[in-house]
């Protein structure tokens, strides 16, 4: 019993501490190495829109220049500063009031003062990737090289449901990851991470025996739910429940229990209300340490801006504009 109850905190606690020494590690990576790439991607940014129709006026191929240009000004300002755990909390970026933020950022990577705010109320783990990636190539590579691992990491999806005998099954993830226009939104820095961890996390339980273990399966879910707050920017993030644990429970649970050939209904609702509370235990917790590492770190400031910009999406009431940053 006791070994019951200190697993998944212990399971919490390895990783956010993971999830923060990437981030560390990162943050580590010195300017001069990532300083073209950067400068290019401003370059880049500056001569989009912040919000370019890609297709004509179909509004489900709209690519969010704004949120990537603010992940890649974030991913440049995690190292830019004496103070490497205060840059990765604080997450700035460059700002500036009644500005574009393409514009301030391209005005910053070109020599001139910008001022930077804060963006300490997520943990921005895909601003800690693209960083990484900054040392090699710029925004416009960056992407095309997450969008070819996105899609071969459904593909994965597929052919492991194809080779299990699931083909109808894995046909129509198939037609729903195109439908849902997955390869598109893999582009899209904001929404790529979501599209990445998700077939990452079906694969893992599809793919390892102890996934046939309800307490495992459970710890699997908290992960998921914690890489899922660390990586994404608020977008389709119950993607990464939703999608695994149906696949989840056709392939491996209904599987194992048919091998039984006992009724497990009770047992089928206790899987999805173990599993559900453990992503969202998972997710709401490294939302709560980062606004608690924000308050230590920044100050209660950190936390009143944080809970205003909360409160108002619960509201609806999201000021928004194309050219105005804030989000």
């Amino acid at each position: 019993m006791k070994k019951t109850l200190l697993i998944h905190p212990t399971i919490f606690i390895v990783t956010a501490l993971i999830c923060m020494l990437f981030l560390l590690g990162v943050a580590a990576v010195p300017q001069a190495m990532i300083e073209e790439n950067a400068r290019q991607s401003a370059g880049y940014f500056y001569g989009q829109e912040l919000f370019e129709m890609s297709m004509g006026e179909w509004m489900n191929f709209q690519k969010d220049n704004y949120a990537d240009c603010i992940s890649v000004g974030i991913a440049y300002h995690l190292g830019n500063g004496d103070n490497l755990w205060k840059g990765i909390i604080s997450a700035d970026y460059n700002r500036v009031a009644d500005e574009n933020v393409n514009v301030s950022f391209y005005r910053a990577m070109n020599g001139a003062e910008v001022e930077t705010e804060s963006y300490a109320r997520y943990w921005h783990g895909n601003a800690a990737v693209i960083r990484l990636l900054l040392i090699c190539m710029n925004i416009q590579t960056i992407r095309w090289v997450i969008m070819v691992a996105g899609v071969l990491f459904n593909i994965g999806v597929v052919w492991t449901l194809c080779r299990r005998n699931y083909k109808i099954l894995g046909s129509l993830y198939g037609v729903a990851f195109l439908l849902v226009n997955g390869v598109f939104a893999l582009t899209c820095m904001e929404y790529a991470f979501i599209f990445l961890l998700m077939p990452l996390a079906v694969m893992f339980l599809l793919n390892h025996k102890s996934m046939a273990d309800m307490r495992n399966v459970i710890a699997a879910f908290l992960v998921v739910g914690m890489l899922t707050a660390y990586f994404d920017f608020l977008t389709a993030e119950t993607l990464t429940f939703t999608v695994p644990f149906t696949v989840y429970y056709i392939v491996v649970w209904k599987s194992e229990q048919n091998k039984s050939r006992k009724d497990h209904h009770k047992t089928d609702l206790l899987l999805l209300l173990r599993t559900g509370c453990a992503w969202c235990a998972g997710y709401a917790g490294m939302f709560f340490l980062k606004w608690l590492l924000a308050w230590v770190t920044l100050g209660k400031e950190a936390i009143a801006t944080a809970t205003d910009s909360a409160l108002e999406r619960i509201a609806g009431d999201v000021t928004l504009t194309s050219d105005m940053a804030g989000q």
